[in-house]
């Protein structure tokens, strides 16, 4: 049975232990503190945790709020849009 996957725009919980395994095969790759920072200061972001919890994808998005990346209660992000995955 496949593990179910939350999607979440809150990081309620989430610290930078939660976050490591990003990165991988990246020369020099940020740390989970740095990239917590970057979810942090996204204009919009969407945590997709498995069911215990674990931080399995991320999606973040700049946004002029008038043309790109606005957001309303009619179109809510789509799931499968993942920029970065944990491996492993």
């Amino acid at each position: 049975m496949k593990d179910k996957i939350i999607f979440s725009e809150t990081l309620s919980g989430l610290t930078p232990k939660k976050l490591e395994g990003f990165f991988v095969g990246w020369p020099k790759k940020p740390s989970s503190k740095t990239l917590l920072t970057l979810l942090r200061k996204s204009d919009y972001r969407i945590i997709a945790r498995n069911s215990n919890g674990r931080v399995v994808g991320f999606i973040t998005a700049i946004s002029d709020s008038t043309l790109a990346a606005k957001r309303t209660k009619k179109s809510p992000f789509r799931r499968g849009s993942f920029m970065a995955g944990r491996s492993g």
